[in-house]
């Protein structure tokens, strides 16, 4: 099914392909194209090849062409690609055949690079694979080839129009705003794959090592021997790829059962008695011998761990995966602190905590803390292969 959506006056080209067979509301999947290069591949059957294919596995799948691409119109600003991104999620969205909470981004090379920074900011995405992404661009867009870069894009077709970009220089600028290598962390519970090839001739494959390194759990790292930038064409990638799509498919729907026995108000409390082992002196965060701010943050965590106990299935548990609190009193030795927790928001596999704490004196810090439901072998597994990080990191 094609149709269109409009983005700063900017007609969008977008095509939907739904799921012969399968119940409603469908999973999503949003395939998001990188930069083009300008060559053409004889018997490439494009992403609408990827698209039935993600259908038949019963995904609604969707494909479009950015700005400056394909049957859209407008020039090359990722800036705007980001925009246009939200927007076919918001068109997505509104589908009344689509669960909501299950979107994924299948990206590629710099549409990759997008669907991360996207995806940082957008809850509504649940994960996504990132296949030869750059973790950041000022490599392919370089300040001192910024006019041969403009020729370049004319003689592709990916800038159109005469008149721009009106400002060559904010153009460029604009472009590294994309950022896979600071927006990755955003995604910390949401599950993500990094798809590279070791023979990767645009993006060099210690790209995907960094983000790697830097995303939260879940995550995965998939190496492919001999592979190239084009992952699209590359079989093993694709296979992967689609595999991951269905587990997390399935993982989410579990997760959401899971998240829908947890209710909102759920409340913990845990109390510590300031002594000298448990002060900023001594833990090494300051050096007054008061109540030390990581020790407030961990009974913060066990208040909220306390008000899930016995809430979930055997075999799972919480991570911690975010804090955000004020440390506003300092209580000295012998006062006792008492923290509490009120789960507040239930997202799948997320939780959110309002947390609080208190001495006999009054407020002493609060804030928000969020947690994650994990699996609790898969999750020790996937820790235990950090300690093959600096075999990796240094082939």
């Amino acid at each position: 099914m094609k149709t269109f959506r409009y983005v700063d006056g900017i007609k969008l080209a977008v095509e939907l392909y739904v799921p012969e067979n399968g119940t409603t509301p469908f999973s999503v999947v949003l395939a998001c194209h990188g930069i083009p290069s300008g060559r053409k591949t004889e018997g490439d059957p494009g992403y609408r090849s990827l698209a039935m294919k993600l259908a038949t596995a019963g995904f609604l799948s969707v494909i479009f062409n950015f700005r400056g691409a394909g049957e859209s119109g407008g020039n090359l600003d990722l800036a705007g690609w980001c925009r246009d991104l939200r927007a076919v999620l918001d068109l997505v969205t509104e589908r009344e055949d689509v669960d909501a909470r299950r979107l994924f981004l299948l990206g590629f090379s710099g549409g990759a690079a997008v669907s991360c920074q996207v995806a940082a900011e957008d809850r509504r995405v649940a994960g996504v694979v990132l296949a030869a992404c750059p973790a950041e661009l000022s490599f392919l867009f370089k300040r001192e080839e910024l006019a041969q870069t403009i020729t370049r894009a004319r003689q592709i077709g990916t800038i159109r129009d005469d008149s721009f970009p009106p400002n060559p220089r904010q153009w460029l600028e604009s472009l590294y705003t994309v950022r896979p290598e600071t927006a990755i962390a955003c995604l910390s519970g949401r599950p993500v794959l990094i798809i590279h090839g070791t023979d990767d001739e645009l993006v060099p494959v210690e790209h995907a090592k960094q983000l790697y390194e830097l995303a939260g759990e879940p995550k995965e790292l998939l190496l492919l021997e001999g592979a190239g930038h084009q992952l699209r064409r590359e079989e093993r990638a694709m296979s992967a790829a689609m595999a991951w799509l269905q587990r997390q498919n399935k993982n989410n729907h579990k997760s959401r059962e899971c998240g829908s026995m947890l209710e909102k108000g759920l409340r913990g409390e845990t109390k510590a008695v300031v002594a000298a082992g448990n002060t900023a002196k001594e833990v090494g965060s300051g050096s007054v011998a008061v109540f030390a701010t990581p020790m407030l943050v961990a009974l913060m965590e066990s208040a909220a761990i306390s008000a899930l106990r016995d809430k979930l299935p055997a075999g799972q548990t919480t991570v911690g995966t975010k804090v955000e609190i004020s440390h506003t009193a300092a209580t000295p030795l012998g006062m006792t602190v008492t923290a509490q927790a009120e789960l507040i928001e239930v997202e799948g596999r997320r939780l959110v905590f309002n947390v609080v704490a208190q001495d006999e004196a009054g407020l002493v810090g609060e804030g928000r803390h969020e947690r994650f439901i994990v699996d609790m072998e898969k999750f020790i597994s996937r820790a235990e292969k950090r300690k093959d990080y600096n075999a990796w990191m240094d082939s």
